[in-house]
């Protein structure tokens, strides 16, 4: 592969990685009255060793899920940018797996499609 190739999938992922973040932060903006109400309705955690000793420490976080999403699609847009410009003249192939697996995480915003079915009557797959 090219590196000029290689560049030209960095542009796509900033690119993809830039849309991941403006659709969750529009997906938000759209589904953040309902998160409260999905906590109520949430299975239980699994219980474990771990989660006895933290039982007592922490409460379960109804903005968790739409947090993870948007710091996985900010980390993502942030990597993929230092990546292009840090290694973009750098011939090495693990630069390219880096850059899939960081661009990857910019998948995250398929995640907003659950509590969006809650706002608006989606037909299921």
């Amino acid at each position: 592969m090219t590196l000029s190739l290689r560049n030209s999938f960095f542009k796509g992922g900033i690119i993809l990685a830039a849309l991941s973040l403006g659709l969750i932060m529009a997906g938000g903006y759209l589904t953040f009255s309902v998160y409260p109400e999905a906590i109520a309705s949430a299975a239980l955690r699994s219980r474990g060793i771990i989660q006895k000793i933290l039982e007592s420490n922490t409460v379960p976080g109804a903005y968790v899920p739409y947090c993870t999403m948007l710091a996985a699609a900010a980390y993502s847009l942030v990597s993929i940018i230092l990546i292009y410009y840090f290694f973009e003249k750098t011939q090495s192939p693990e630069i390219l797996f880096f850059g899939f697996f960081v661009i990857s995480l910019s998948f995250e915003f398929a995640r907003i499609i659950i509590p969006l079915k809650a706002v608006y009557p989606l037909p299921a797959l």
